[in-house]
């Protein structure tokens, strides 16, 4: 590049040189050359900003293309009515007022070139505006209506020196504007850019000095001018073309390179995810999976992509039903939106894998995909398998053992009513009664704590349950329900929770005249209570009466009654005050319980 900058500048000197060398024959063959030498700039600029537009992310670059098609257009009116010329009318106010005229539209334009870093697709408008802005400046000298610049006989007026200071003051702001907007540009682009700036406002300065169209401050500011051109067809024509990523292309290499990061960072992502993330093209193809995906078929990513799927890792079994389920969801029919299937990995094993489907789109709604994540569930099953028939063997062998047991107490039972007729002492059978009663009991808990945990946890509404429960009770006259409408997410044997809790009332409240259930939120979960107006419990029982085998009846209930609400993290305690009634309170934890 250093090499191409000198060139360039060697290649400004032989111009310049050319063209203060023609002021030796005539000036006016000098201005000529300085304001064609412009005009051809300003046209190759508006030509390659327009014929490139559709590759632009902003429009910045054709609002300048424009800006100079037009600035140009103005600067050949003012070559065509320069003194001397003999084209239109010869008074030298008007190729002045054109002057004013050009550079006010070029410092304009520049000021505000920044702007359109952030827009697009306005090019049209912007023609029109710059178009329209032309014609009212032109119109407005040829109608007399512009202010005179220039008097013969007088030199410049104190508009004309004041628009060029204005004129200065513009360009200034927009070499601010533009060093503001730096990280948009090429560094050597924008170093041009502020140069050609720097030699447009000396050129302006330098013409607030001349006397006389022909004298020696109007040919230096014409001279700047050629610089200033210069510059600007370095900066957006050259640099533009011979290395376009470093104006034109600049923001498509970046947002390349933006998405090229952003792509590895999401296979990062990918990769470090606990799940198999797999894409599939309409025919099955696979064109991305994660390092979790090739940790389970055992093969490295380039044995993977492009291999179809289904043909070569799902079990030849599950083949059929897998891809008429994929083509079903590819045409619009809904199904497939989680499915299990078995995946063979590289040594022949087959891993059961849990699927969440979903079918990609493009714009026009056409599906051209399918991007899935799938967990490994196989241990899972084996779990839940092994975990099944343990229990069905632990309920079967409970049942019979129950059977049986029931069977023989009912056979003692007979035997101890057949010896109280034959025996006088009825102590020792009445004691074996009792104990044959409490194997009942137990035989009976057992059944109720297997059933406990079978079916998974369900929302409920505890005011039907405790009503029901006290009905079933005969106590529904005493129990009074003050709960709003609320769902409890337990076990389907909440219903017994409170069943217990309202004979654990009336079996050991000593004369309970009133049972009352309330709620309220508390320490960010819902408490249920339960208040009587028993004896109470006393300060030393309050943990105790929910051991199993407590109590009366070996307090199966209150145990029962715990363990039922842990199996979804409900707590519970006794909170009452001995000789002033009982009070158990149910803490229902955030997220386990909502309003009806």
């Amino acid at each position: 590049m250093k090499g191409e900058t000198g060139g360039f500048y060697l290649a400004l000197l032989i111009i310049i040189a050319g063209a203060a060398a023609t002021r030796l024959y005539s000036y006016l063959l000098f201005h000529v050359f300085a304001e064609v030498f412009s005009v051809i700039i300003a046209g190759s600029i508006f030509a390659l900003a327009w014929n490139t537009r559709r590759f632009q992310k902003s429009d910045l670059l054709i609002f300048i293309g424009i800006a100079f098609l037009f600035t140009g257009f103005v600067d050949l009116v003012h070559t065509l009515a320069y003194h001397g010329m003999n084209i239109l009318p010869d008074d030298p106010n008007i190729p002045t007022q054109l002057w004013i005229a050009a550079r006010s539209l070029e410092a304009a334009a520049l000021l505000a070139a920044p702007l359109m870093l952030r827009k697009k697709g306005r090019e049209w408008t912007i023609f029109a505006g710059f178009a329209g802005v032309t014609a009212v400046l032109l119109l407005s000298i040829a109608a007399g209506i512009f202010p005179a610049c220039y008097i013969a006989g007088e030199g410049l007026t104190p508009f004309k020196i004041a628009m060029e200071y204005l004129i200065c003051f513009a360009l200034v702001l927009a070499g601010v504007h533009f060093w503001k907007n730096r990280d948009a540009f090429d560094p050597t682009v924008l170093s041009f850019l502020l140069a050609a700036i720097a030699a447009t406002t000396i050129s302006e300065l330098s013409f607030t000095l001349y006397v006389g169209v022909f004298d020696g401050f109007n040919m230096l500011g014409h001279l700047l001018k050629i610089v200033a051109f210069a510059l600007i067809y370095v900066a957006i024509i050259e640099t533009g073309l011979q290395r376009p990523y470093d104006l034109i292309f600049r923001d498509l290499a970046r947002t390349e390179a933006l998405v090229r990061k952003e792509r590895d960072t999401a296979q990062n992502y990918l990769d470090i995810a606990g799940v198999i993330i797999l894409a599939l093209d309409p025919e099955g193809r696979v064109t991305l999976i994660n390092r979790k995906g090739e940790e389970l078929l055992g093969l490295p990513l380039s044995e993977i992509l492009r291999k179809e799927w289904f043909y070569t890792f799902v079990p030849k079994a599950d083949r059929k039903e897998v891809l008429s389920a994929y083509h079903d969801a590819l045409n619009g029919r809904p199904g497939f939106e989680t499915h299990e299937n078995g995946v063979i990995s590289a040594d022949g094993t087959v891993r059961n894998i849990r699927w969440a489907n979903a079918i990609l789109k493009d714009a026009e709604g056409r599906p051209i995909g399918l991007l899935s994540s799938g967990s490994d569930v196989t241990e899972e099953n084996l779990s839940k398998e092994a975990l099944r028939q343990a229990n069905q063997k632990i309920a079967l062998l409970g049942s019979i053992t129950r059977h049986d047991i029931l069977n023989h107490l009912t056979a003692l039972s007979g035997y101890l009513d057949m010896a109280k007729i034959k025996t006088r002492d009825e102590t020792f059978l009445e004691k074996a009664g009792a104990m044959a009663r409490a194997i009942e009991t137990d035989i009976n808990f057992s059944a109720e704590y297997q059933c406990m945990g079978s079916s998974p946890p369900v929302w409920q509404d505890p005011i039907p349950l405790i009503r029901s429960c006290a009905a079933e009770q005969g106590a529904g006259e005493i129990v009074q329900v003050e709960i709003a409408p609320v769902l409890i997410y337990a076990d389907p044997m909440l219903r017994k929770v409170f069943c217990n809790l309202i004979a654990n009332a009336l079996d050991h409240g000593d004369g309970v005249s009133r049972i009352v259930f309330a709620a309220e939120e508390k320490d960010g979960g819902l408490v249920i209570a339960c208040e009587d107006d028993g004896i109470g419990i006393p300060p030393g029982e309050k943990e105790i009466i929910f051991s199993s085998g407590y109590g009366k009846n070996h307090g199966y209930g209150l145990f029962l009654i715990r363990e039922i609400l842990a199996i979804t993290g409900i707590l519970i305690r006794e909170t009452g005050e001995a000789g002033k009634g009982a009070r158990f309170e149910i803490f229902v934890p955030e997220g386990k319980h909502k309003k009806e």
